[in-house]
């Protein structure tokens, strides 16, 4: 397991949680819009509220065939109840299944829910990449 993030203190508090927790991860310190994903190495990958668009054709590559992905990031309306406010950083209705519509979708919903104690505009993903036969 790996976890990449830009910020050294995101991943301090990361590995803290994860030692409560005897948790086995390997940390990066890595500029997401910069890296280069190894492909094909990973069974399950994870994003959550973070949308950079141009990475979602690595997320696809660093895929096993059978792999999974958990995408979970706002929505446009996400402006009218609090940040993001950006719309490079929001999704559009149905955006996230057209980024995976090459995947088989296992689970999709769009909507407000309660996160952090807050409501929060979401899209959430479940797809699994297809396996070539």
């Amino acid at each position: 397991m790996v976890g990449i993030d830009i910020s050294p203190i995101a991943l301090a508090e990361a590995q803290r949680c994860a030692k409560q927790k005897s948790l086995a991860i390997a940390w990066q310190e890595a500029d997401l819009e910069q890296i280069e994903l190894p492909p094909l190495r990973y069974d399950l990958v994870l994003n959550f509220n973070y949308l950079q668009r141009s990475l979602i054709p690595q997320i696809k590559k660093m895929l096993t065939p059978g792999g999974w992905v958990i995408f979970e990031t706002y929505l446009i309306d996400q402006q009218a109840v609090g940040d993001p406010k950006n719309p490079d950083y929001l999704l559009a209705h149905n955006e996230l299944l057209e980024l995976f519509r090459d995947f088989r979708a296992l689970y999709y919903r769009e909507g407000r829910f309660r996160q952090s104690g807050k409501d929060a505009f979401l899209a959430r993903l479940l797809a699994q990449k297809k396996r070539s036969y």
